[in-house]
């Protein structure tokens, strides 16, 4: 749950997003997710601002790249990211054994998260919807940029202990 104190909240978040060897992508025009890192040395476990290849008109203008995602100031972005989520949504993950479809939100199993959903018109303060949004965003920049699987040497030619006779 949240914390009374900002700072001791994302002291638990970032220690979840360490544990977990994440990065978080968050919403840098809100709170101070941003300086609380900075403060503790921990810069390397925010995702830097998407590049909004795959849409181009989401891109801002401007200087260098930023930590986290500004949704709130550029309504396109925002509706963007409501029209990726509803897409996510009703997207189909298979059928069941009476042969009925089954969309992602048949798996969520969040109450909260689905009881927002339900009340979301886009003016509320609903913070499971906003994340959701944001998740999109990492989604879609993921995708766009391909996910690159990382190399392991499989040669045990080089490791002694394969190598070791035995007696």
């Amino acid at each position: 749950g949240r914390r009374e104190d900002t700072e001791e909240y994302d002291d638990q978040m970032l220690l979840g997003i360490a544990y977990y060897n994440a990065k978080l992508l968050y919403e840098n025009d809100r709170g101070d997710v941003f300086s609380n890192a900075k403060k503790r040395g921990l810069l390397e476990l925010l995702k830097d601002e998407p590049e909004f290849q795959y849409q181009k008109e989401l891109q801002r203008g401007g200087g260098g790249r930023k930590k986290g995602i500004s949704i709130a100031g550029n309504s396109g972005r925002k509706a963007n990211g409501v029209v990726y989520l509803k897409n996510w949504l009703i997207q189909s993950r298979g059928i069941d054994e009476k042969g009925n479809k089954l969309l992602n939100l048949h798996y969520i199993y969040d109450v909260g998260f689905l009881r927002e959903l339900l009340k979301f018109d886009g003016k509320r303060n609903t913070d499971r919807v906003s994340a959701a949004i944001v998740g999109m965003f990492d989604v879609k920049e993921t995708i766009h940029k391909g996910v690159v699987a990382e190399e392991v040497n499989h040669n045990t030619q080089d490791d002694d202990y394969f190598n070791n006779p035995f007696t």
